[in-house]
C-alpha cells in the first residue's frame, strides 16, 4: 500500500459476495477491504457510540472496551484513566473488547503504542482480545509484538475473562 493509501471495509449483510476489495472472512457477515485515500477503516454496520472505556474488575485484570469508530482524539481520552488503573496493578492481565469496533483512524492505533507502555510499565505481559474484525487483530498483534506482549483472541467476552482468570491460575 503506497503513502496516502487507505483501508476501510464494510459488511456485507448476511452473504459473502464481494464486489470490490479482499473478503477478510473472520466471521459473518463477511467484511470487505477497500483502498481510498484517506487512511480510514470502517465497517458498515448499524450506529455504534464510540467509546473507549478501562476498569479494573478484579486484583490483577484490566478490561477495555472499544465500540463504534475509534479516532484519535478518544484513544488519547481514554488514555489517563487506563494509566491510573495499571498503575495500581502488579502485573496485570489486560481483557480488551473490540467486539463492537466499527472502524477506526491509522493514528488511534498507532497512540496505542502509549496503552502498550503503560501496561508493560506495570509489569504486563498478557493481552486478550474479543474482536471480529480481522484488521483490528492483525493491528493488535502487530503492536504485542513490538512490545512483547502474548496476545490471545477469544471469541466471546466471557471466554476472555475465562482465559484472563487461567492465565493467572498458571502463575503468568
Amino acid at each position: 500500500m503506497g503513502a496516502g493509501a487507505t483501508m476501510s471495509a464494510r459488511v456485507a449483510p448476511q452473504h459473502t459476495e464481494i464486489r470490490e476489495g479482499v473478503c477478510l472472512g473472520s466471521s459473518s457477515p463477511s467484511p470487505r477491504v477497500t483502498f481510498s485515500d484517506r487512511m480510514s477503516a470502517s465497517l458498515s454496520v448499524p450506529h455504534v457510540p464510540a467509546v473507549i472505556e478501562a476498569q479494573r474488575i478484579a486484583p490483577r485484570i484490566v478490561q477495555t472496551t472499544i465500540s463504534g469508530h475509534a479516532t484519535l482524539k478518544l484513544s488519547e481520552k481514554g488514555l489517563p484513566e487506563f494509566r491510573r488503573i495499571v498503575a495500581d496493578m502488579e502485573r496485570p492481565i489486560w481483557v480488551s473488547d473490540s467486539s463492537l469496533l466499527t472502524g477506526y483512524e491509522p493514528a488511534s492505533i498507532r497512540y496505542g503504542r502509549l496503552w502498550f507502555e503503560a501496561f508493560k510499565s506495570s509489569g504486563g505481559r498478557d493481552l486478550v482480545v474479543v474482536a471480529n474484525w480481522s484488521i483490528a487483530i492483525m493491528a493488535g498483534r502487530a503492536m504485542g509484538l513490538g512490545f512483547g506482549v502474548r496476545i490471545e483472541n477469544m471469541p466471546t467476552l466471557k471466554q476472555a475473562l475465562e482465559k484472563a482468570h487461567a492465565l493467572i491460575e498458571a502463575g503468568r
